[in-house]
């Protein structure tokens, strides 16, 4: 075998690439093994195309996501929103109600451990308002209930001025079957009195979720 010149890789394919290629595979494969946030997603992603399981996918282009492997079986998602909108319909002048989907959760059984937000909140005036997370968009009764909070319940929320927070938090959400359609999560909010004027919310922060998928039949 011929020595190497100085400097020289011992692997003949690598030398075969050009250097900007070579830079972008080193970072790939970097990013792959390395165990962040970024080399987590990567996994994550990996194993939902192969075995179908692993990480859902944000909705919205006011939606990020970073995901979390843990143990090759939970999964944490934290969703990050930047003037994410609710706009809610009126029931008349005294209360309205609206959601937006921010996350698609893969096709399975999925059980939520618990879930937490820290978001602030902008809208119209002084108010008092609920927000929830459920699998679909709240209706216009002024309440927040059933699937419209199967995944955290309803919690009053106000504005002052038109600023305030929205802090939910709960653990007690039972398992969501999604085996015959994916679930998604919508971020909902309902005025039960005075809904007069009052069409749009926008929240801005994080909402962070502990999952698994227990399977697909």
């Amino acid at each position: 075998m011929s020595a190497r010149r100085k400097g020289e890789t011992p692997y003949p394919f690598w030398r075969k690439l050009r250097k900007p290629m070579r830079k972008l595979l080193a970072k790939y494969l970097t990013q792959l093994f390395d165990q962040t946030s970024i080399g987590q997603t990567y996994w994550s992603t990996l194993i939902s195309r192969i075995f179908g399981y692993g990480a859902g996918t944000k909705n919205g282009s006011t939606v990020t996501a970073v995901e979390y492997g843990i143990n090759n079986v939970v999964q944490k998602t934290v969703l990050t929103l930047a003037s994410t909108t609710v706009t809610m319909t009126k029931n008349g002048t005294s209360t309205a109600g609206g959601g937006v989907k921010i996350y698609d959760f893969p096709e399975g059984y999925i059980k939520v451990l618990g879930v937490t937000s820290n978001l602030a909140v902008a809208g119209e005036g002084t108010t008092s308002f609920l927000a929830s997370l459920g699998t679909v968009a709240a209706g216009t009764d002024g309440s927040l209930s059933s699937t419209e909070a199967d995944i955290c319940a309803s919690t009053a929320a106000s504005t002052t001025s038109g600023a305030g927070t929205c802090k939910m938090k709960g653990d007690i959400v039972s398992a969501l079957d999604g085996t015959g359609t994916a679930k998604d999560l919508y971020l909902n909010t309902a005025l039960n009195a005075d809904g007069t004027g009052k069409e749009a919310v926008a929240y801005t922060g994080t909402i962070t979720l502990y999952w698994i998928n227990l399977g697909d039949n």
